[in-house]
């Protein structure tokens, strides 16, 4: 990686089963302080297909998002 340029891996990667995988991590941390994680993946036409893109640096934008929300939410669900 040169400085400020990185490059992208193309490749398929399942973003239900990722979704579901990041929010179930966090799920288990924050049961404890009573926050329940909600999952509702999918389309009104059905499930989500199968993307080509870096799922590496997709995971990771959902995991900081994931994080953010269990860090600002006192009670309830995220």
């Amino acid at each position: 990686m040169k400085s400020g340029v990185f490059s992208l891996l193309l490749e398929p990667f399942d973003v239900a089963r990722m979704i579901k995988n990041v929010c179930s991590f966090f799920a288990m941390k924050t049961q404890a302080s009573g926050i329940e994680i909600k999952t509702k993946v999918g389309t009104v036409h059905g499930p989500i297909p199968k993307l080509i893109g870096d799922g590496r640096r997709f995971k990771q934008v959902l995991i900081n998002l994931v994080k953010n929300a269990t860090k600002f939410t006192r009670e309830g669900s995220i």
